[in-house]
C-alpha cells in the first residue's frame, strides 16, 4: 500500500509539473501569436501609409512643384533683370565720369576756338588716358558739331539698337554682346561747352551668364525687348532663335497679348502663354527697372512636371521600406528630442513675446518657425499672415532695397552675425526703415538650426539723418553762393594783396589788405601752418597744379575755419613761379555741421546718450583693459516695464519725455567713468568697469531700480508709474566678448520680466573657461 501510495504521489507530482510546463508553453505561444498579429497589423499600416503617402505625395507635389517652379522662375528673372539694369546704369555712370574737370576746361577753350592747337593736344592726351576695361570708344564735339577728339572704335553696324530711358540720350546696342552708347552734354558752369559720345561694352562675364539655362532645362529662354510702337517690338538674341536678333515682332499671338507686351507696360508676373513661335510655355515677365525695356524668362510647359515625375518614380520602390524605418526610428529615437524641442521652443516663445522689437526665427530652409507679435505693430501684418505666406517677409521690402536684402540672404548659412538697414512698405502703404540684425543658431553638435532675426524700427533716425544731409547740402550751397576773398601773391616782391572781403572775413579795417606772407601766416593756427606752407611750396615748385587747404585763422571773435585755394598763374622763361592767385572762403559753419553729424552718428537723438554703435566701441575697449588689468566689468541690461501702455495712452510726446527723464535718473546713479546707453525703444545698457565685487554692481542696479520706480510727474501734475527689469552679466565670468556679454545680460533681463518685473536677475549660465563665479551667494 505504501508503494502504491508513493507511486501515486509521484505520478501526481509529475502530472502537475507537466501541466505547469504546458501552461508556460501555451502562454509563450499566445505571446508570440500576439506579437505576430501586432507585426502584421504594423506591416499593414506601414504598407497602407506608404501607398497613401505615395499617392498623396504625387497629388500634393504636382501643384506645389508647379508653384515652386513658377516662383523660382519669377525670382530668377528678377535677379537677371536686376543684374542687367545695374550693369546698364553702371556703364552710364562710368560714361558720365569721363567728363572730368580737366576735360571741361579744355572743351571750354575749344568751344571758344575750335582750332586751338594746344587745347586739341591736351584733349588728345586726356582721351588717350580714358581707356579702361569695358571702354569701347569716346568722341568729343564742340557745340558747333566739330569733332575735336576721339579714342577707340565705335560699333559701326550693330545688329540691333534700341533707345533706353537714362538721364541722357542713350541706346543699347547688340554687337556680339550688349554695348551702351550714350550722348552727354558737357556743362561748365552755366554753359554747354560741347558733347561727349561714349560706348561701353557691358561685362560679358556678368551679362553673358544671363542667358544660361542653369537648373531649369535646355528650353529656358531669357529675352530682352524694346517697344517700337504700333504693337511691334525688337528683341535681343534668343537661345530658341539660334542666337539671332528678332526684329519687328508682333505683341500678339492668336489674338492674345504675349507676356513681353505686359513687361513693356511696366507689369510683372508669371503666366501660361504661347511665345512668339506659338509654343505653350510658362513665362515670367517684368520690366527692367525704368529703362523702358521688358524682360521675359520662358520655359516650355512640357518641362514643368519633369522634375516631379523624375523624383517620384524611384519612391514607388523604396517608399514603403523608408516609411517603416522612419516610423520605427521616429518612435524610438526622436520622440524625446521632439519633446525637448517643444520645451525649448516654448521657452524661446515666452522670452521673445516680451520684446518690443519685431523678432522672428527662420529655420535651416529659411522658412519662418516663429514670429513675434510685434510684427503687426511694425508692418501692419499679423503673425498668422506671415506664417501662412513665408515669402511675405521679402515681398514687403521696398523695391529699391530688394537687391541688398537678396545679397544679405546669400550669407544665410554663415556662422557670423550680419546687420543691414533697409526699408519696408507696411500693409497701410507707409514706408519704414528697419535696422535688421540676425544671428546664427547652432545645436550642441554643430548642426545649423537657422537664424534669429531682430528688426528695430529706425524711421525717425533715418529721417533725422536725411534732414542733416539736406541741411549740409543747403549749407554748402549757401557757402558756394557767398562772396569769396580773392588774393594775389607777387612772389618776386614778397607781397600778398587781398580784396576787401578779407577784412570782412577776419573783422579787420575795411578796404584792401597788403601784407607779407609771414605776417599772414602768424594768423594761421600753429597746427595748420606747416601743412599750409608745404602745400603752397609744392605748388610754387610745380609739384602740384594747385593747392587747397582747410586752416584756422585767428579773428577777434575766435578761430575761423578758412578754405584757402591757390595756383600759380605766371612763370618766367626759366619756369620759376612769379605770381600766384587764389581765394579764401569761410567754412566755419560747414565744419560745425560736420561736427554735429559726427556727434549724432554716435549718440541717441532723443536722450543724448551713447547709441548702440558707440556702446559697442566703448565696451570693446573696456574689455581689453579689463583683460590686461584682470579686473571685473559688469553690464546691466535695463528695460522699462509697462512703457508701451503709457506710450499708447498718452502719446509719443509723453513717451519721449519719459525716456529722457528715465535716462537722467540712470545717469545720476552711476559714476563718471561708467557708461549709460540707449540701444532702442525702452531698452538701456549701463556698463560698470573696474568694479571690485559683484556686490558693487548689485548696489548700482538697486539704485537704478529704485530711482525708476519713483513716479514720473507730468507738467499737469499727473503721475506716471513705471518700473524696470534689470539683467546683469559679468566679464570675464559670463562672456569672452562684447556680444556674448550683451546677450547674456539680455537673457537675465528676460528672466527678471518672467519673475514678475521690477526685479534684478544675475545671469546664471555656466561660466566661461577661466572666468570666476559671479554668484554673490
Amino acid at each position: 500500500m505504501a508503494e502504491q501510495s508513493e507511486r501515486g504521489s509521484g505520478a501526481g507530482t509529475r502530472g502537475a509539473a507537466l501541466r505547469r510546463v504546458r501552461a508556460i508553453v501555451g502562454r509563450r505561444s499566445q505571446d508570440m501569436r500576439d506579437a505576430d498579429r501586432i507585426g502584421y497589423v504594423a506591416a499593414g499600416v506601414v504598407v497602407a501609409v506608404g501607398l497613401l503617402g505615395l499617392a498623396g505625395g504625387f497629388a500634393i507635389l504636382v501643384p506645389d512643384g508647379k508653384e515652386a517652379m513658377e516662383g523660382r522662375l519669377a525670382l530668377s528673372l528678377e535677379r537677371r533683370a536686376t543684374v542687367l539694369n545695374t550693369e546698364i546704369r553702371s556703364a552710364w555712370g562710368r560714361s558720365k565720369a569721363l567728363a572730368t574737370p580737366a576735360t571741361l576746361q579744355t572743351m571750354r577753350q575749344l568751344a571758344a576756338n575750335a582750332g586751338d592747337g594746344r587745347a586739341r593736344a591736351r584733349l588728345a592726351d586726356i582721351v588717350r588716358g580714358l581707356r579702361t576695361p569695358g571702354f569701347t570708344a569716346v568722341a568729343f564735339r564742340t557745340t558747333a558739331g566739330i569733332e575735336v577728339g576721339r579714342s577707340g572704335t565705335f560699333v559701326a553696324a550693330p545688329a540691333l539698337a534700341v533707345p533706353v530711358e537714362l538721364p541722357t540720350p542713350s541706346k543699347l546696342l547688340w554687337d556680339d554682346g550688349y554695348v551702351l552708347r550714350t550722348r552727354i552734354a558737357l556743362v561748365d558752369g552755366p554753359r554747354v561747352v560741347g558733347t561727349m559720345i561714349a560706348e561701353w561694352r557691358l561685362d560679358p562675364a556678368i551679362v553673358g551668364g544671363l542667358s544660361r539655362p542653369g537648373r531649369f532645362g535646355d528650353t529656358l529662354d531669357f529675352a530682352v525687348c524694346a517697344s517700337k510702337g504700333a504693337g511691334r517690338m525688337d528683341c535681343f538674341p534668343l537661345h530658341s532663335a539660334g542666337g539671332r536678333v528678332l526684329r519687328d515682332l508682333p505683341d500678339r499671338v492668336a489674338g492674345h497679348f504675349i507676356p513681353m507686351h505686359y513687361a513693356l507696360e511696366g507689369k510683372s508676373g508669371v503666366a501660361r502663354a504661347r511665345d512668339y513661335r506659338g509654343v505653350a510655355s510658362i513665362v515670367a515677365y517684368q520690366p527692367i527697372g525704368t529703362l523702358g525695356l521688358g524682360s521675359v524668362l520662358r520655359l516650355d510647359a512640357d518641362q514643368l512636371y519633369a522634375p516631379i515625375v523624375h523624383r517620384l518614380v524611384p519612391l514607388l520602390y523604396v517608399f514603403p521600406l523608408l516609411a517603416l524605418g522612419a516610423i520605427l526610428l521616429l518612435r524610438v529615437q526622436t520622440l524625446p528630442l521632439v519633446r525637448r524641442m517643444e520645451e525649448s521652443e516654448e521657452r524661446f516663445r515666452t522670452m521673445a513675446d516680451y520684446t518690443y522689437e519685431w523678432e522672428y526665427w527662420r529655420g535651416p530652409n529659411c522658412r519662418i518657425v516663429y514670429m513675434s507679435p510685434s510684427c503687426e505693430r511694425v508692418t501692419g501684418y499679423t503673425q498668422a499672415e506671415f506664417l501662412a505666406d513665408p515669402s511675405l517677409v521679402e515681398r514687403i521690402v521696398h523695391p529699391d532695397d530688394r537687391q541688398q536684402v537678396a545679397t544679405h540672404l546669400e550669407h544665410y548659412r554663415d556662422d557670423t552675425n550680419h546687420s543691414i538697414d533697409f526699408r519696408i512698405v507696411t500693409k497701410q502703404g507707409a514706408v519704414r526703415w528697419l535696422a535688421h540684425s540676425c544671428s546664427p543658431i547652432f545645436r550642441a553638435d554643430g548642426a545649423f538650426l537657422g537664424r534669429r532675426v531682430s528688426n528695430h524700427e529706425i524711421t525717425d533716425r533715418k529721417r533725422a539723418e536725411e534732414e542733416l544731409a539736406r541741411a549740409k547740402e543747403r549749407l554748402e550751397l549757401a557757402l558756394e553762393a557767398s562772396s569769396l576773398s580773392i588774393w594775389e601773391y607777387d612772389i618776386r616782391e614778397g607781397l600778398v594783396v587781398l580784396d576787401e572781403h578779407w577784412a570782412e572775413l577776419i573783422g579787420g579795417a575795411p578796404g584792401e589788405t597788403v601784407a607779407a606772407p609771414e605776417e599772414l601766416m602768424r594768423r594761421v593756427h600753429p597746427e595748420d601752418a606747416p601743412r599750409m606752407v608745404r602745400a603752397a611750396a609744392a605748388t610754387i615748385r610745380g609739384g602740384a597744379a594747385f593747392f587747397q587747404e582747410e586752416v584756422r585763422i585767428q579773428c577777434p571773435e575766435g578761430w575761423k575755419w578758412i578754405l584757402c585755394s591757390g595756383k600759380v598763374d605766371a612763370r618766367d622763361a626759366d619756369g620759376r613761379a612769379v605770381r600766384m592767385v587764389g581765394t579764401n572762403r569761410d567754412i566755419t559753419q560747414h565744419k560745425s555741421a560736420e561736427e554735429r553729424i559726427h556727434h549724432w552718428a554716435y549718440f541717441d537723438r532723443l536722450t543724448n546718450l551713447p547709441n548702440r554703435r558707440l556702446l559697442e566701441d566703448r565696451l570693446q575697449q573696456l574689455l581689453v583693459q579689463a583683460r590686461r588689468k584682470r579686473s571685473l566689468v559688469a553690464l546691466l541690461f535695463i528695460d522699462l516695464d509697462r512703457f508701451k501702455p503709457i506710450n499708447d495712452e498718452h502719446g509719443h510726446e509723453v513717451g519721449d519725455w519719459l525716456l529722457q527723464a528715465a535716462a537722467g535718473r540712470m545717469l545720476a546713479c552711476v559714476r563718471q567713468s561708467d557708461t549709460v546707453a540707449r540701444i532702442g525703444g525702452d531698452e538701456f545698457v549701463a556698463v560698470l568697469p573696474e568694479i571690485h565685487t559683484v556686490g558693487d554692481a548689485l548696489v548700482v542696479a538697486e539704485k537704478i531700480r529704485l530711482a525708476l520706480a519713483e513716479p514720473f510727474v507730468l507738467a499737469d501734475g499727473r503721475p506716471l508709474a513705471v518700473s524696470s527689469s534689470v539683467g546683469i552679466a559679468f566679464y570675464p565670468a559670463h562672456a569672452r566678448g562684447p556680444r556674448d556679454l550683451l546677450r547674456h545680460a539680455d537673457e537675465a533681463m528676460y528672466d527678471a520680466k518672467a519673475a514678475g518685473r521690477n526685479a534684478i536677475v544675475v545671469f546664471r549660465g555656466h561660466p566661461v573657461a577661466g572666468g570666476g563665479s559671479p554668484d554673490p551667494a
